[in-house]
Parts: structure tokens; sequence; C-alpha cells
């Protein structure tokens, strides 16, 4: 149930952390980016944050292999 929320609001926290205005959801959001192994693409997906005792510890709604 949760994945077509996500596939929906996705975008959307995308291009908000990348704008000016990310102030609203950087405190504990972030958006993770990083290359894809086999194809060599650009890949980002928003996450959660929190840092505790100096380690920051982040959350997404994707499982990586």
């Amino acid at each position: 149930m949760a994945e077509p929320l996500y596939r929906l609001v996705n975008p959307s926290v995308k291009l908000l952390l990348k704008s000016p205005p990310h102030g609203v959801m950087s405190s504990n959001t972030l958006l993770l980016e990083f290359t894809a192994r086999k194809s060599g693409g650009a890949l980002s997906t928003p996450g959660s944050c929190h840092i505790k005792d100096g380690a920051a510890h982040c959350f997404t709604n994707r499982g990586f292999e």
C-alpha cells in the first residue's frame, strides 16, 4: 500500500529538497544521491535522518541489494 504513495510523493519531495526553501524539510529529511552499480546512472531517493551520539541514522522506503 505504501509503495504507490511513495511513487506519488517522492518526486515532489525531491524537488523541494533541491530548491531554496528546502529548510521546510531539511531538519529531518535528506536526499540520498548515488550512482547505480550496473548502469552507472545517477539515482536519488528521499530519506529520514536522525543524529544520535554523533552518528547519522538514515532510513528510506527502499531496500538496496
